[in-house]
């Protein structure tokens, strides 16, 4: 009789749990009913003569400040104009059988000597593309000017087919940040020659620290490259 008392004992527990367990259940199912939105996007019909916003839209709350609008765009490189220096060490000589290696030829013959073996100018062409080329002994700057149909295009073979060394980028940059007046007037003069175009951004700044130097030759070169680059900038 005892054992039969336990085992009904355990029986009603067992009940009690089960009953215990769906009243917990039904509680849980009543609270997610009663805290969803009556007003949630999905299911709900729009009120006549309001426009709902589309899922997952912020809800217009009034008249918001103007959105930016998109960055001005940086001047695009001109194709037809290209403009690079060569090393200083890279002789008109090297610098006549980089142009033949790429197709260009001499126009008549160079011009007067500036130096021993090294003339002032030059103009070299290759169809409707022209290569002028310039030295100034003064800060041993030898500029390429090319022009005409797809001139970039050339350029890119002077440096990629040829392998012409050349005086750019971060090589002037750091022209421009010596402490000798000799390289910060090169650097300067570098800047004036090849900042053009987009490429005016990378050396306008570098110009600008220079506009009050203590050297009175190097302030006043600076400010007038810098009036250019300026210029050239507002231009676009």
């Amino acid at each position: 009789m005892v054992g039969m008392g336990m085992m009904e004992v355990i029986i009603i527990l067992i009940v009690l749990l089960a009953l215990f367990m769906l009243v917990a259940a039904g509680v849980v199912v009543a609270v997610l009913v009663l805290r969803k939105k009556p007003n949630s996007v999905e299911g709900t019909q729009a009120m006549p003569g309001v426009q709902q916003p589309a899922f997952g839209a912020a809800p217009a709350v009034g008249p918001g400040p103007a959105a930016a609008g998109p960055a001005a765009p940086r001047p695009a490189k001109d194709p037809n104009q290209a403009r690079t220096l060569a090393a200083p060490d890279y002789t008109f000589a090297k610098i006549s059988q980089s142009m033949q290696q790429i197709g260009f030829s001499l126009q008549g013959g160079p011009g007067a000597e500036v130096a021993p073996g090294e003339p002032g100018s030059a103009t070299f062409s290759k169809g409707a593309v022209t290569a002028t080329y310039n030295y100034d002994p003064s800060c041993q700057l030898r500029m390429i000017d090319l022009s005409g149909p797809n001139a970039r295009y050339s350029l890119n073979d002077l440096l990629n087919d040829a392998y012409m060394p050349t005086l750019e980028g971060y090589k002037v940059s750091s022209l421009l940040s010596s402490s000798d007046p000799t390289e910060l007037y090169r650097g300067i003069r570098a800047a004036e020659f090849i900042g053009i175009g987009g490429d005016v951004r990378f050396y306008i700044g570098p110009v600008g620290n220079l506009l009050s130097h203590a050297n009175p030759n190097i302030a006043a070169e600076a400010r007038r490259v810098h009036a250019v680059l300026s210029s050239r900038q507002a231009g676009g």
